[in-house]
């Protein structure tokens, strides 16, 4: 019986990114010099969450625009394992 796998599928390779860390940045966005910047780093929402609350306490700037985003947290490791 053939191998069911062809010759290109043997040279792909895929990450899972549930397995991966997690952080949490907020980027606060001007309106007027269209340029971000990262306000924080965190490791978990709540703290995330903390700090854009103490943001919004102290009165943005107008046209001031403040995200949370997530993003995975790789190594050299794992993204040279790609190549």
């Amino acid at each position: 019986m053939a191998n069911s796998t062809t010759k290109t599928e043997q040279y792909i390779k895929t990450f899972d990114c549930c397995d991966d860390p997690i952080v949490f940045t907020i980027v606060r966005d001007s309106y007027y010099t269209e340029k971000g910047m990262i306000c924080g780093v965190f490791d978990h929402i709540d703290s995330a969450m903390c700090r854009l609350q103490r943001l919004l306490k102290n009165n943005p700037r107008d046209g001031e625009k403040l995200t949370i985003e997530a993003h995975n947290l790789r190594s050299l490791e794992q993204e040279e394992d790609l190549d």
